[in-house]
């Protein structure tokens, strides 16, 4: 194969993990192929993508998929994606703090959230840490959590988890 530009040969390197997105002038930064073959390698590379693809869905699908850490990196915009943020928490439940507001307040988020990260309730909506359902969920994984839950509901659990102790 004969690499003729900067942008094939940043793929190329990209690909055997020779070099990070950083390292390459912004102009390739903000190139599709190369911030596809650079996230494919290790998803944290989104960090340094240009605002415009942080904001391109395929390309934070890619980074997501392939290293929790990269949902961080995302826009504001794909942080209120549902499909996208699934894929984030149930990578790395505290990948809910990410999240957009609307969505720490959606039931099937946070549940999925705490099934890899029991103490990713503590990134919920005031909402979710009132509701029983999610804080009895949470306390099944660990009732330690229950630290997370509204006032009203650490109250309440903390009675049974004493009484487990206890008994």
């Amino acid at each position: 194969m004969a690499i003729e530009t900067a942008k094939e040969l940043a793929i190329y390197l990209l690909d055997r993990d020779e070099i990070n997105l950083y390292q390459l002038p912004s102009n390739l930064c903000d190139d599709f192929d190369v911030v596809l073959a650079a996230v494919k390698a290790q998803g944290s590379e989104l960090e340094d993508a240009s605002e415009r693809l942080q904001d391109d869905r395929e390309i934070v699908q890619v980074a997501v998929e392939g290293d929790w850490w990269a949902f961080r990196y995302a826009s504001e915009r794909l942080r209120d994606d549902k499909e996208i943020v699934l894929c984030a928490v149930r990578s790395y439940g505290k990948n809910l703090k990410f999240a957009s507001e609307r969505l720490r307040g959606d039931m099937s988020i946070v549940i999925a959230a705490l099934r890899t990260e029991p103490h990713a309730l503590e990134y919920a909506s005031n909402k979710i840490k009132d509701s029983a359902l999610v804080v009895q969920a949470a306390i099944e994984y660990d009732d330690s959590t229950i630290v997370h839950a509204s006032e009203r509901l650490q109250e309440q659990y903390s009675k049974i988890v004493k009484e487990r102790e206890n008994g």
